[in-house]
């Protein structure tokens, strides 16, 4: 049986492995300094792209998956699949395997043109969704900085019941179906 690439979908967003297609989206968005504000700051180009190859490594041995962001294309096409992988990405969002915990992070990190527009609180539901249904992950980490209020709200709005953790401003979903 062939592997399959995971790849899931909200109603407006499509949600694909990074490939290495998207090492320039992924270089800029980590040197704007809007983007990166709650982030650890901009970084250089030479960084950037050395953070890029490792997350592509990571993405092949499965230790992180780090999905792009793009615009879903209804179309009654066959093609539909290929349109939304040539879409330019608003941003990426992934799932990190913790070495040290039992749980999985999860992310986003949205380009600033982006913001504001719902984008995150759609996505992250779905990366949840694809998280506990089709990878069976029990646990799920959040965390995000104290004066990140547009990301905390995200947070606490997510469809799922939120656990403190002994971590300021992080915090544990579990999965329903193991309960």
């Amino acid at each position: 049986m062939p592997f399959r690439i995971p790849q899931f979908s909200s109603k407006r967003f499509n949600m694909r492995l990074m490939t290495l297609a998207d090492k320039d989206f992924y270089i800029k968005l980590h040197q704007d300094p809007i983007t990166c504000q709650f982030v650890g700051g901009v970084l250089p180009e030479e960084k950037a792209l050395q953070e890029f190859n490792f997350s592509l490594r990571l993405n092949r041995k499965g230790s992180i998956l780090t999905f792009m962001i793009t615009n879903l294309i209804h179309s009654n096409t066959e093609n539909t699949q290929t349109q939304c992988l040539i879409q330019q990405p608003l941003g990426l969002c992934a799932l990190v395997w913790n070495k040290y915990r039992t749980s999985v992070e999860m992310g986003i990190y949205l380009s600033s043109e982006h913001f504001g527009q719902g984008i995150a609180q759609e996505v992250l539901a779905e990366l949840l969704s694809f998280a506990f249904n089709d990878l069976d992950i029990t646990n799920i980490m959040i965390r995000t900085e104290v004066n990140n209020t547009a990301m905390i709200n995200t947070i606490l709005a997510l469809p799922y019941p939120l656990h403190k953790t002994d971590t300021e401003y992080c915090w544990q979903i579990d999965n329903p179906l193991h309960k």
